[in-house]
């Protein structure tokens, strides 16, 4: 991947005990993507995504953010020891119609599917207006995403919250993400209160360039050795 949307974008701050959450990249030394993985904890990896552009319908075609959607997914799946297999299940945190969440990006979802051989759904709490442990047992991945447009969404309940949490302990992989248009503090202390399991909050808001490039990033990886393998994947 040589290149993503950027835009405006929440900031995402790791914890001091965050010992297994990796910054990917930080223009303007503001991060904007993290992972989180504990081989010897069996739970599955997640990806933080604090800016939504390179998911939308707008950003498809542009850089290289189909690519960037096919390898955090791939990624993800390398990280994953759920007994589903190659199953994305994206929930999107409004309750907008399904022409509005819909605008996920087509192209990506269609290489997805297509090329790469996953069955992804794409659903919100107008058509799912709850997260169960009965609907996230059929998915390998959860792609949890607030503020995907300027309506705001209805909250994670503590009960949603828990049941997240322990799928991913069973080995289902995460990506909790901030939409395209940043979100209310509001929206970012709910989020908040998933991502904190991992030692990770977002906050605030930065105006990033139109591009992001990420190429020079890889530097960085490439003078860590024990990171290479499984973080390298996301960027490259």
């Amino acid at each position: 991947v040589g290149s993503v949307s950027g835009g405006r974008a929440a900031i995402i701050d790791k914890g001091p005990a965050a010992e297994h959450v990796k910054i990917v990249l930080d223009p303007q030394e503001k991060s904007l993507l993290a992972t989180y993985y504990d081989g010897n904890a069996g739970r599955g990896g997640v990806v933080f995504d604090a800016g939504g552009a390179k998911f939308m319908e707008d950003g498809a075609g542009k850089f290289d953010n189909e690519k960037y959607i096919r390898n955090v997914a791939a990624w993800i799946e390398d990280q994953s020891s759920s007994l589903s297999s190659k199953n994305i299940l994206i929930y999107i945190l409004s309750n907008e119609p399904a022409k509005s969440y819909n605008s996920f990006s087509p192209k990506a979802l269609d290489r997805l599917m297509k090329k790469d051989d996953f069955s992804v759904t794409v659903t919100n709490r107008k058509d799912t207006p709850e997260i169960s442990e009965d609907l996230l047992l059929q998915y390998s991945q959860i792609w949890i995403f607030s503020g995907m447009d300027k309506s705001s969404g209805t909250f994670l309940s503590d009960n949603e919250v828990e049941i997240i949490t322990q799928i991913n302990q069973f080995g289902s992989g995460l990506l909790i993400g901030i939409g395209q248009q940043g979100d209310s503090a509001e929206g970012l202390a709910d989020i908040n209160r998933l991502a904190k399991e991992f030692g990770v909050t977002f906050s605030g808001s930065v105006e990033n360039s139109d591009e992001l490039r990420v190429s020079k990033f890889v530097d960085t990886f490439r003078i860590v050795p024990e990171i290479m393998g499984k973080w390298y994947k996301l960027i490259n």
